[in-house]
């Protein structure tokens, strides 16, 4: 651990320029003697825990490797991708499956982070006007029967989608952004406009569940034995019959288990 001792300047004595030099020669410096006794993120580091009390499997991230296209639906679908295109994955969407053991795990925590972007502009791939784009993560408990079809839930003992993030293009950059020219200075169409407007954003979500129920935080309770599931689902506000009205990359979907 490094230790910067700065100079003292003691009134009546000479002030020399290595002396003022040496406190900034010895923060300069720091960067080759610092370590995880200055910074630690959150607070938290291997030293914090016994082995075996964090399990992290970096093989059990779930990575895509292209854009994918994702068809428009007004209820909650998992976001498929074509064949080989996802690493590590249980489905031909993205999803891992988490084995808990109530006895032995506490905490776990679901990290899925990637960005979406709209369709290159044409007449046939602008937004429409109110559309929204949804994504969740959904969510199957350990021991938990998988319901009929996903839907939005905060229960914290059942299956369902949660948490969920919107994304929604302001109404003046839709479909409807545009009188249907650009605009000619002295023309008849001098002041015709056209705004309509692509989309592209990125999308972090998070899920945390505990096995003790007594514990006064939020947080969604696992209490049974079994292999969970955490699938990448999404829907659209309005219904479209284009294949590639969403579109996205960079995604991974990974999880942290936090044992007593």
């Amino acid at each position: 651990m490094p230790i910067v001792t700065p100079t003292d300047f003691v009134e009546g004595e000479a002030i020399t320029k290595s002396s003022i030099l040496a406190t900034n020669t010895a923060i300069e410096e720091i960067d080759f003697d610092i370590d995880g006794d200055n910074i630690r993120e959150e607070g938290l580091d291997r030293r914090a825990f016994k082995d075996l009390s964090l399990i992290s499997n970096p093989y059990d991230s779930v990575r895509l490797a292209s854009y994918q296209d994702l068809p428009g639906s007004t209820a909650w679908i998992p976001a498929v991708c074509s064949p080989g295109s996802l690493a590590n994955s249980f489905a031909q969407w993205p999803q891992i499956n988490i084995p808990w053991d109530p006895e032995l795990d506490s905490y776990v925590i679901v990290r899925c982070s990637f960005f979406f972007i709209s369709p290159d502009l044409s007449a046939t791939a602008f937004i429409p006007s109110k559309d929204a784009f949804d994504f969740g993560l959904y969510v199957i408990p350990p021991a938990e029967a998988t319901p009929a079809s996903p839907v939005l839930s905060h229960n914290p003992h059942r299956a369902g989608v949660w948490p969920y993030a919107r994304a929604y293009l302001s109404d003046a950059f839709g479909f409807d952004a545009t009188t249907g020219g650009e605009g000619h200075k002295g023309e008849h169409d001098q002041y015709d406009f056209d705004k309509r407007s692509k989309m592209t954003q990125s999308v972090t979500l998070l899920y945390m569940a505990k096995s003790n129920s007594s514990e006064r935080f939020a947080s969604f309770i696992w209490n049974k034995s079994g292999t969970a599931k955490v699938a990448l689902v999404h829907r659209s506000r309005v219904a479209g019959d284009r294949p590639d009205r969403v579109r996205i990359n960079g995604l991974q979907l990974s999880y942290q288990k936090f044992r007593r």
